[in-house]
């Protein structure tokens, strides 16, 4: 069974792209969904708050995720803390996931940053979805409800899009213009085909 990745930077819209591999019977693991679930067990936050302290706590008394995105996004150090917590348990999950859909023609994993963290070389196939950097901004500000400064500055943290279309099998234009459906099916053709 191949295992797929699939990424993109912030507001290229992965997501879209996993829903719609889906519907042709693809396996797809959230990465950042997975990776919430991990933070919100008692041993990840207790580690959280004793690296970062108490007040990224919320109301509920559980992590606010918002608060300990911007300490990320301002601190590389805190950044890589958090990065070598997650990602091994959530590659992990990822590997037992594959395992459950073994009889499916193919795993996704969709993740932002596969290439920066080199896990790409874990993988079969990498698809990368692109689109213009103001119809991401766009998209994230709508999405998250957030300022177009702090969108630049989650933006900051990955690579362009030209650093990553070397590394990639597969390119799918998410601009609004190019058919999208069309490219997915081209692109999961051609993966099953091989």
């Amino acid at each position: 069974m191949l295992k797929i990745g699939l990424t993109g930077n912030i507001g290229s819209g992965k997501t879209l792209i996993a829903k719609i591999f889906s519907t042709f019977g693809a396996a797809v693991f959230n990465s950042d969904d997975e990776a919430k679930l991990i933070m919100k067990e008692v041993r990840m936050q207790k580690l959280l708050i004793e690296r970062f302290g108490s007040h990224i706590l919320n109301e509920e008394n559980i992590i606010d995720r918002k608060l300990l995105a911007q300490l990320l996004f301002n601190d590389k150090d805190a950044l890589n803390f958090v990065n070598h917590l997650i990602h091994p348990l959530v590659r992990q999950n990822f590997k037992d996931f594959c395992i459950k859909h073994a009889n499916d023609p193919c795993c996704i994993y969709e993740a932002a940053i596969i290439i920066e963290t080199s896990y790409y070389k874990n993988l079969d196939r990498l698809i990368l979805v692109t689109a213009p950097e103001k119809l991401r901004i766009q998209r994230v500000i709508d999405r998250d409800k957030i300022n177009e400064a702090l969108v630049k500055q989650r933006m900051e943290n990955q690579w362009s899009e030209d650093e990553k279309i070397p590394f990639a099998d597969f390119v799918i234009v998410n601009d609004g213009i190019e058919p999208l459906v069309k490219q997915c099916v081209d692109v999961f053709n051609k993966i099953c085909a091989e």
